[in-house]
């Protein structure tokens, strides 16, 4: 019953209001800054689609995913069963690496305020309640719906006016920020329950935002990040017993 009446709400944020915004995808960002970035690994389309299916405890087809995937459909009939095989390895892998003790680390660009001397911090001017990430994987729509990222809309104390000072003055004419939202999932809606995003249906995970980090457009040292606390819930291991 809890989880009707959460899914309920869901489809009612969702669907209740064309004003939801669709954080900017950041996941490739990583791989243009390289390896000696400092920047968390944003998840991608892949760990999102496993950690979906984990937490509406049901195991994926992965062949008939596979089939659904662009390299399968754009390969030759010659290409195809040895292009089959390494794409369902490759998903199997993922499925069974997939970790929930660690929050899943998504990526928004954000526009800041000026500086609050009084709060000792900063605003993010265009946080919305109906933010949510979106994400397609061999041909399913999956969208992460955060709890809580309202919570995290004011960035301070920051206690460096060094750094309160360096910040103030980054971001370039229209102060643009990156932040990582790490977001412990703990919430899928059932397979054959979607919901309808401008047009296309998706399949909603949720979970509670555990903290944020800022970091310079493109950049990769953090500027300023809050407290949290490390993710620790009982569910982990009900969900890691779902790959046994």
């Amino acid at each position: 019953m809890k989880n009707m009446i959460f899914s309920a709400l869901l489809s009612f944020l969702l669907l209740g209001s064309a004003a939801g915004v669709r954080a900017e995808d950041l996941s490739g960002l990583r791989s243009d800054l390289g390896s000696t970035s400092s920047r968390p690994e944003i998840a991608d389309d892949a760990e999102i689609a496993m950690k979906y299916w984990l937490l509406a405890r049901k195991e994926p087809k992965f062949e008939d995913m596979a089939r659904k995937t662009k390299k399968y459909q754009e390969a030759s009939q010659f290409e195809r069963d040895g292009i089959l095989s390494g794409q369902v390895a490759m998903m199997k892998n993922t499925y069974n690496s997939v970790s929930f003790s660690r929050p899943t680390v998504v990526g928004m660009k954000v526009r800041l305020s000026a500086y609050s001397p009084k709060n000792d911090g900063f605003a993010i001017t265009d946080f919305e309640e109906e933010t949510y990430f979106m994400y397609t994987f061999a041909g399913e729509n999956y969208a992460i719906v955060p709890r809580g990222l309202m919570d995290h809309q004011f960035l301070g104390p920051i206690q460096d006016q060094q750094r309160a000072s360096k910040i103030a003055h980054m971001g370039g004419n229209f102060h643009v920020f990156d932040l990582m939202v790490y977001v412990k999932l703990d919430y899928a809606d059932p397979p054959d329950t979607m919901t309808e995003i401008g047009g296309k249906r998706y399949h909603i995970i949720s979970g509670q935002v555990a903290h944020v980090a800022l970091y310079g457009a493109n950049e990769t040292e953090q500027l300023w990040g809050d407290n949290s606390d490390e993710f620790n819930s009982t569910q982990h291991n009900e969900l890691m017993n779902l790959k046994q």
